[in-house]
């Protein structure tokens, strides 16, 4: 992600990157959401994944190219894991208690 941002005659026009995260991340994850909530076909798994990613993004041009972890280095999987878990408790008051709940690694 850092090396397609980091090129910006790369965005203007070039949509791979934004079709990866639509296509590959967000609706494959948007269908594991949906099927693990029991929810088909109103693509609310689809904007909780797109919610989720947007962060993610944001994160990774904060640190890398606009130079947040000279200012505060936060640990990337800390980081991860915590907005997993705070998507988890979102989706769990959405949809009800049987949904995704993230692993801690241990």
């Amino acid at each position: 992600m850092t090396i397609l941002i980091g090129e910006r005659r790369s965005l203007a026009g070039d949509t791979r990157f934004a079709e990866f995260v639509d296509d590959a991340a967000a609706t494959s994850l948007g269908r594991l959401i949906d099927a693990v909530a029991d929810v088909h076909g109103d693509g609310q798994g689809y904007l909780t994944a797109r919610a989720y990613f947007g962060p993610l993004i944001a994160f990774v041009l904060l640190r890398d190219q606009l130079g947040m972890a000279s200012i505060r280095p936060v640990d990337a999987t800390v980081y991860i894991r915590h907005l997993a878990k705070l998507t988890a408790r979102g989706t769990r008051s959405q949809f009800g208690s049987g949904c995704v709940t993230p692993r801690t690694a241990g």
